[in-house]
């Protein structure tokens, strides 16, 4: 088992073609409205070995988080797959791998449009992130099926699916 620290996620974020705005994250200069929402994950890469194999060992390397170390965002380099969990209950979300860079920004979209994010915003942050589909989340949105309706976590379900299906950037 290999200790995972910041150059090797570095390298991975550059292997793998994440869009720019990743590496600006990661190498500590996000633009100003993504700093309270991501940042570098620095303190996995100081924990020790025996700390990180909770998370999957030397497959799992984290290369973003939530700005405050309450999610990270990975890549599974033995699964080929993306994966968003919460650090302090990784089961869920190791269990659940995504295919493709797409599928995880639909995840993170999702969520960005139940924050309220407005819609020019929400656009913006598409560009810079390479979520292609982000008129279908708005439009998923604007059909009367919001968070608050029972309808919302399954259409989300299905929109995460659905992107899967067709995101591109599919993985290694």
């Amino acid at each position: 088992m290999a200790h995972i620290s910041r150059e090797v996620a570095r390298n991975l974020i550059v292997e793998l073609g994440l869009p720019q705005v990743i590496l600006d994250i990661f190498e500590g200069n996000p633009p100003e409205d993504c700093s309270y929402r991501y940042g570098r994950p620095d303190e996995y890469y100081r924990m020790t070995e025996e700390h990180q194999a909770h998370y999957g060992a030397d497959a799992v390397v984290p290369f973003m988080d939530n700005s405050n170390f309450d999610v990270l965002f990975a890549y599974d380099r033995q699964r080929h797959a993306f994966l968003r969990f919460y650090v302090e209950a990784p089961a869920e979300g190791l269990a659940r791998p995504l295919c493709s860079w797409q599928q995880l920004m639909a995840q993170e979209f999702i969520r960005h449009y139940e924050n309220e994010m407005d819609n020019a915003l929400l656009r913006d942050f598409a560009k810079r992130f390479d979520f292609h589909f982000v008129e279908e989340l708005i439009e998923l949105g604007e059909r009367d099926c919001r968070e608050d309706d029972e309808r919302w976590l399954p259409e989300c379900e299905k929109f995460v699916a659905w992107v899967g299906e067709r995101g591109d950037k599919a993985l290694l």
